[in-house]
């Protein structure tokens, strides 16, 4: 029996507190969910637009993209501090990619592209923005997928709705690593189908720092300096 797509499996698993919840915090590129217990979370919004007001959203029934973001960073705030960490490593230094033959990317990292071609290793690379001519078409996404014996997924698949066909799509023993700070790091995500590793990020202190970056629209490159690499 296939598991429910992480969102609904957390809401139905964990539930929704929003009593819980001191504030969501918006910026151009992500939300933050900062929890009164000190916890913090986060997730991209890729161009979603979220309407917040002064009170705290009734996410129980969540019916649309945005929902989705805030419950994503919600889930990132309760349960990313709880796990036991594999360790604090950027995803190049802990898979040994030179070890596959082919390599996907779906949902485009810059800096990460930059070090598979400066050590010369091929990877195929997917996403719906048009951010480079580096990107294969998105209508060849399934076929590369069942042909890549390394999946490198952003986690803001699990927000759009995405991830579960595209690990499905993945082959038999193909290895899954999810990728990113909107990243639920918690130990049944590696029950997923070909799940290996997730690289996520916390924020175990300076939140106001995190918080103002964000809201000022600052992306991973800036307020990532302010948190911690992880991977379970």
């Amino acid at each position: 029996m296939e598991q429910p797509e992480p969102i609904s499996y957390f809401l139905e698993l964990y539930g929704y507190h929003s009593d819980q919840i001191d504030s969501f915090i918006q910026g151009e590129k992500y939300i933050a969910c900062y929890l009164k217990n000190g916890r913090l979370g986060v997730c991209a919004k890729l161009n979603h637009i979220v309407q917040l007001n002064d009170h705290i959203p009734n996410l129980l029934n969540p019916n649309s993209a945005a929902e989705r973001i805030l419950l994503n960073a919600y889930y990132n705030a309760q349960l990313n501090d709880h796990q036991p960490f594999s360790g604090h490593h950027d995803i190049f230094d802990f898979v040994s990619f030179t070890t596959f033959e082919k390599i996907a990317m779906v949902g485009y990292f810059k800096p990460l592209v930059k070090k598979f071609r400066d050590k010369n290793i091929l990877i195929d690379i997917f996403d719906h923005r048009n951010l480079t001519d580096e990107l294969i078409p998105m209508v060849d996404q399934r076929k590369y997928l069942a042909d890549a014996d390394a999946i490198i997924l952003t986690a803001t698949s699990i927000f759009n709705k995405t991830f579960i066909p595209i690990i499905n799509a993945s082959k038999h023993n193909a290895q899954v690593f999810l990728l990113g700070p909107s990243s639920i790091l918690h130990r049944h995500m590696l029950n997923y189908r070909n799940i290996r590793g997730i690289f996520g990020m916390v924020f175990p202190d300076r939140h106001d720092e995190v918080l103002t970056m964000i809201k000022m629209g600052h992306g991973t490159r800036i307020f990532g300096k302010l948190g911690q690499k992880v991977n379970i």
